[in-house]
């Protein structure tokens, strides 16, 4: 449905679900070690996150968070569990707290699994071994996460393990069309002539229909050629409409020239290379539900991100800017034929 990359600690997606939708943020807090305004800051901007998301969502809450939560959970009991490794910290205690405050628990510390299957890192000596990793789910669907374990047999690259959650909960297709491949209509393929050479009656009698002006398809009214010829064939129409388009967007230049009055005064075009903050404001002035173009991305695609997206565009509209040349593919168009209503 949607996702939204908050920085580089944060990052946030939305999927659809059968009854309830899901959201999940992944996280990477500071170490315990940081200063305190950097953990501030994090969990601010945590907050804000969780604080955005439909209260009726399934909310999943996962990432490295540099927590130790320990095993003693008095006061916090729908908040987290006993079967934890090692001994409460700061960050710990940050996330504890967070999540009593969205009524959030943290299951990694409700299930009774072995020390191996519960550490998520270790040190590159091999001493030191903490469960810092976590994964935490709104208590009211506590009971759909059925078990987290740590992996220690999957290569990650990386000193921290595989994490993995065992969830119960059913996700809908965003576009069940996929599912079904289209039917192609081959009579559409044929004329007149190959219809009657190949002895089929019924495109035959359609075809006949429409030369009489008898026939009208509910999907498609007729076309014909500017003598007022009624076109029956695909390719025949396909030439039509670029025919059309062509006197439409290519008209002829006026015979005299119009007598245009110069301004009184001189306007204050800048005429400089676009800046960032420029294409911001016009990625943010985009309208929503727009039809996307040939390469088929949305406005909202670009909104996004209104940073991350003039940070990529920068670099190509500037060569444009300075090149005086803009890539081929801006000048392509998608046309559709719409039919009006019958009156």
């Amino acid at each position: 449905m949607e996702w939204k990359p908050v920085n580089d600690r944060l990052i946030r997606i939305r999927l659809k679900g059968w009854h309830n939708n899901l959201s999940i943020i992944q996280c990477y807090a500071p170490t315990n070690d940081n200063e305190e305004d950097i953990k501030d800051l994090f969990y601010e901007q945590l907050q804000a996150e969780l604080s955005e998301i439909p209260r009726h969502d399934v909310i999943t809450l996962i990432g490295d968070l540099n927590a130790k939560v320990g095993d003693k959970n008095i006061g916090a009991e729908r908040t987290m569990g006993i079967h934890e490794c090692g001994s409460v910290n700061n960050n710990g205690e940050r996330l504890v707290e967070l999540c009593a405050s969205n009524d959030l628990v943290i299951k990694g510390t409700l299930f009774e699994h072995p020390a191996i299957h519960k550490l998520t890192w270790y040190s590159p000596n091999g001493r030191d071994k903490n469960q810092i990793d976590h994964i935490a789910i709104n208590n009211i669907w506590r009971r759909s996460l059925l078990d987290v374990r740590v992996k220690r047999g999957a290569d990650v690259g990386s000193d921290h393990l595989l994490v993995i959650a065992s969830i119960r909960l059913k996700l809908r297709r965003t576009d069940r069309r996929d599912m079904h491949q289209k039917r192609l209509d081959v009579n559409k393929l044929q004329d007149p002539d190959d219809a009657a050479y190949k002895g089929d009656h019924g495109t035959l009698y359609k075809i006949t229909k429409q030369v009489c002006g008898r026939f009208r398809n509910s999907t498609e009214a007729p076309i014909r050629y500017k003598e007022g010829q009624l076109l029956t064939s695909e390719f025949e129409k396909e030439a039509r409409w670029t025919e059309h388009f062509h006197d439409v967007l290519n008209g002829q230049a006026p015979e005299t020239e119009p007598i245009i009055p110069e301004a009184e005064e001189d306007l204050d075009v800048v005429t400089t290379v676009p800046t960032r903050q420029e294409i911001m404001r016009a990625i943010k002035s985009l309208k929503n539900n727009k039809a996307p173009g040939p390469d088929g991305l949305n406005a909202e695609l670009f909104k996004a991100d209104p940073e991350l997206t003039a940070e990529v565009l920068l670099p190509l509209l500037t060569k444009a800017w300075k090149e005086k040349k803009i890539p081929e593919e801006w000048n392509e168009g998608v046309i559709i034929k719409i039919k009006k209503k019958a009156t």
